[in-house]
């Protein structure tokens, strides 16, 4: 079960609450994601390399899914490292 928590009088769920903080973020993670991609394409033409790049900013379900999940082994701090 997950949590409620209380802000400016309305009582909100914790999934909620997670899917509002992301929404915030998630256009900064795109553009940061698409600077290093741009980054490592540009790295790799001049190699002349042949290369697949492949990049996602995890959607919101995998992104909660994975907090419920470390919870659950009890793992804390929940540090994600593949958020992007």
């Amino acid at each position: 079960m997950v949590s409620e928590t209380k802000t400016s009088h309305t009582t909100i769920s914790e999934r909620q609450r997670l899917q509002i903080i992301y929404d915030k973020y998630r256009p900064e993670y795109e553009r940061r994601l698409n600077r290093i991609s741009g980054r490592i394409t540009s790295i790799l033409d001049q190699q002349r390399s042949n290369y697949t790049i492949k990049k996602r900013v995890k959607r919101f379900d995998s992104y909660f899914d994975k907090i419920l999940r470390l919870r659950n082994e009890n793992i804390d701090p929940i540090e994600l490292n593949d958020l992007m």
